[in-house]
Formats: C-alpha cells, structure tokens, sequence
C-alpha cells in the first residue's frame, strides 16, 4: 500500500471547519478541547499549517467521523474484501458439510 496522496492541508481544513460550524461550536471552543491555540487552529482550517495526529484524533472522536475522511476526504473502504468473501464461503461450506454429516 502505497503513500495516500489525497491529503491536502486546504481541503482537511475546510472539512474541520465545516464539523465545527455544524455543531454551531467555535473556534476558541474546539481549540480549548485539542488544548492548541486560537492561531493554530485558526491557520489549520485556512490549510497554512497541518495538525498533530493526536489533534486530528480529537477532532475525528469529537465528531465521529473517522480519520481517514477526515484527512483524506475518502470513505472508509473494507479492509481485505476479497479474502472476507473467501472466509465466509468457507464457512458456508463447512456449514453445508457439517448439515450433511447430521444426517448420517
């Protein structure tokens, strides 16, 4: 997997932005909670400066969102999809087997 380059400082701004302003909170109020100051947070929704993965972990947990959208933009994808399809039709058939062996 390679290096994720969706991530842009504007765009992640913007996004903390728009979860702040949804939930009718301020700036000096999200700044207080991620413990950064008023400037700080104020230059990271304008996209001048990045936030520490400890604040963006805040944030994501503040508005349930997760951190992947929230710094990407991106839904979460399924994680290994093609070996969850395997697995389960696994299990289906150890399903089907063991339904065979009741009626012997």
């Amino acid at each position: 997997m390679g290096f994720n380059k969706n991530y842009d400082l504007v765009k992640t701004g913007k996004r903390i932005r728009m979860l702040r302003q949804l939930r009718q909170m301020t700036l000096t109020e999200l700044a207080d909670l991620m413990n950064c100051s008023l400037d700080h947070l104020s230059r990271a929704e304008s996209g001048q400066r990045g936030l520490s993965i400890e604040n963006l972990l805040i944030i994501s947990e503040e508005f349930k969102v997760s951190l992947n959208w929230l710094v990407t933009g991106e839904p979460v994808e399924e994680k290994f999809p093609s070996q969850i399809e395997e697995v389960i039709k696994l299990l289906q058939e150890i399903a089907g087997l063991e339904d065979k062996d009741d009626n012997l």
